[in-house]
């Protein structure tokens, strides 16, 4: 049985609304779902209406850079940090692990079962007006997936 621990740090607003959220997850797979899950939460907490369509986005988003930071970065990384911001501007997820390399597109073979991932998101990103990041960090990085918040319409 796998237990998942959260850490919610919540950080106020002038407008008294919460605008960012911490989740702290195990770096194991069941992680991707739970990251998924509470992103989605914190939207719905903060006033985002229920859409299907950008939650389903933001979701797969999710999903794949909590998924890569496990694969590639989960023997450096006993625990995967996941931000979730939002502001005026953007709803930013961040996606920190302890492994120092850079996130990497790469060309997987017709065949491979893997390998699509930050493929997908960026395709995702650039459909949607966001973007991807890296924030580089002694102790490994945060890839940074931005959307624009008015594809929200948070209260």
């Amino acid at each position: 049985m796998t237990l998942v621990q959260y850490h919610c740090e919540i950080t106020m607003s002038t407008t008294l609304l919460p605008t960012r959220h911490l989740i702290e997850l195990p770096s194991h797979p069941s992680a991707a779902s739970t990251a998924r899950r509470r992103v989605i939460a914190s939207l719905l907490e903060w006033g985002c209406p229920r859409d299907g369509e950008v939650h389903y986005m933001l979701g797969v988003i999710v999903s794949e850079l909590v998924t890569n930071a496990v694969t590639h970065a989960g023997r450096h990384t006993p625990r995967i940090l996941v931000t979730v911001r939002l502001d005026d501007r953007a709803v930013r997820i961040g996606i920190r692990d302890n492994h120092a390399d850079r996130l990497q597109r790469r060309a997987p073979s017709l065949c491979a079962t893997d390998g699509r991932g930050t493929a997908i998101v960026e395709a995702l990103l650039d459909e949607y007006g966001g973007h991807l990041s890296t924030e580089m960090h002694d102790d490994g990085k945060t890839i940074w997936a931005e959307v624009p918040s008015r594809l929200f319409a948070c209260r």
